[in-house]
């Protein structure tokens, strides 16, 4: 097969695939939301300036590193346990892991609200002679956790009944209200800019628990639950592992602006940022595929339908990084103009750091299926495991690359941390999910439905 049969096959396959076609509504709406991001970002740069952005960056790192070490996802939680009991037919299992999910948010919800009030100020004395309005950040942004964490028991239950159409929507409008509070928060400063924030995060939460309520109205015939201990029992050792990948995560990815605003200024952590959203871009053509094959995945397993799970996957390997390259070799060409274009010359270095940071996200993005399959097989510690080796790697290549080169070290060490995953993931987690290279002779371990995640043998 020549490479125009086989560009003509991908194309068949991606025009007849379920997984397309559901994603594509929230691939456009994924879309408009991001140009909306972007157009943000411009005017927010132009008003604050690289210095005044920089402690925006900061400000809401600090606050997203404390919060997402705390939070024990519960909406991965959610989608696993809620999603494999609607796939069974089994309602008020789906409801009581519901109610586990909510109770737990509502908890860790007020645990962090209080670190985050007592750590994140305290925190700001790293940035000098910037701490004092680092901290008044803080303390707004710190707002928005409420309405942040709560959204997560609500916004699952449309991902899990496919309410694609109605999330598309949703997206849309809380970025336009998001935009809308910013720019208008911007006229009064930092502080303004903060606020809008929390407008955002409050019409956000509103949006996604009305739209689940509905929803569940429509599906349940009964407000009760069943089992709740048993429930609690499952429900706990998978939100573990996810928590723990999560935070590590969380550090992994707010680390840079850190360290960077630590090590350098608060401009070239402004600089870093706006030049990891750009890059980020490469990722959006397939991001929304990769969140509706979550439970596509979980009714693979749900009924063992291993062999669907695998062609779920591979598909959306070959389709992703085709797509994905496409997009780096474009930011290859244009990315010096287009930060000349959007931006003021303060932020000429995002140019170059758009070209380091676009390689590893380009390979991120072709493996970003495999997180959802550890959730989905019940297997959430295999995802534990790679990700510390992803923290490890970033910890150790980071602080001297920053300290040494900066904005471009940092870029590098991102890189490099993504190789190490990826590498992590092919020869460590996709074996022991069945998905390996050798898939001959490997095969998966079926999970029953109705069991929780199980240490590896």
């Amino acid at each position: 097969m020549n490479v125009i049969e086989r560009l003509r096959d991908l194309f068949r396959q991606a025009v007849s695939s379920r997984i397309i076609r559901d994603s594509s509504a929230m691939s456009v709406a994924s879309w408009v939301s991001t140009g909306i991001s972007v157009l943000t970002s411009f005017a927010l740069a132009a008003i604050l300036g690289d210095e005044g952005y920089g402690l925006i960056s900061i400000g809401i790192a600090l606050v997203s590193t404390i919060t997402e070490f705390l939070d024990i996802k519960t909406s991965e939680g959610l989608i696993r346990f809620f999603g494999n009991a609607l796939a069974r037919g089994e309602k008020r299992e789906a409801l009581t892991f519901f109610y586990v999910a909510l109770t737990a948010d509502v908890v860790l919800m007020l645990a962090t609200l209080a670190a985050v009030l007592l750590l994140g100020p305290a925190s700001a004395e790293v940035y000098g002679p910037d701490a004092d309005e680092i901290r008044r950040l803080v303390r707004i942004y710190a707002l928005t956790i409420p309405f942040a964490m709560l959204q997560g028991s609500f916004e699952p239950i449309l991902t899990v009944m496919k309410r694609f159409s109605y999330l598309s929507v949703g997206r849309v409008l809380n970025s336009i209200v998001l935009t809308v509070g910013l720019i208008v928060g911007a006229q009064f400063g930092l502080e303004g800019v903060m606020w809008g924030y929390v407008v955002g995060a409050v019409v956000s939460f509103l949006t996604w628990a009305f739209g689940a309520g509905v929803n569940m109205l429509r599906t349940f015939d009964s407000a009760r639950g069943q089992d709740y201990l048993g429930a609690w029992k499952q429900f706990i050792p998978f939100s573990f592992h996810t928590s723990l990948t999560a935070s590590l995560k969380a550090i992994s990815h707010n680390l840079d602006v850190l360290v960077l605003g630590a090590v350098a200024s608060p401009a070239v952590a402004g600089h870093f940022r706006v030049a990891r959203s750009a890059a980020t871009l490469i990722s959006m053509p397939t991001l929304q595929a990769s969140a509706v094959i979550y439970p596509e995945l979980i009714e693979a397993w749900a009924a063992q339908h291993i062999e669907r799970a695998r062609r779920l996957v591979y598909q959306y390997t070959r389709i992703s990084g085709l797509i994905s390259l496409a997009a780096y070799a474009f930011f290859l060409v244009t990315a010096d103009w287009l930060v000349a274009l959007f931006y003021s010359p303060d932020f000429a270095p995002v140019g170059n750091l758009i070209r380091i940071l676009g390689f590893g996200i380009t390979l991120d993005t072709m493996f970003r299926w495999v997180r959802p399959a550890t959730m989905a097989a019940g297997k959430p510690q295999v995802a534990t495991v790679y990700n510390i080796g992803a923290v490890v790697a970033k910890v150790v290549l980071l602080v001297p690359l920053a300290y040494l080169l900066g904005a471009v070290g940092a870029a590098i060490a991102f890189d490099a941390t993504i190789i190490v995953t990826v590498l992590m993931m092919v020869f460590y987690a996709l074996p022991r999910l069945g998905l390996g290279l050798r898939s001959g002779v490997e095969r998966p371990t079926s999970v029953q439905p109705d069991a929780g995640p199980k240490p590896d043998a």
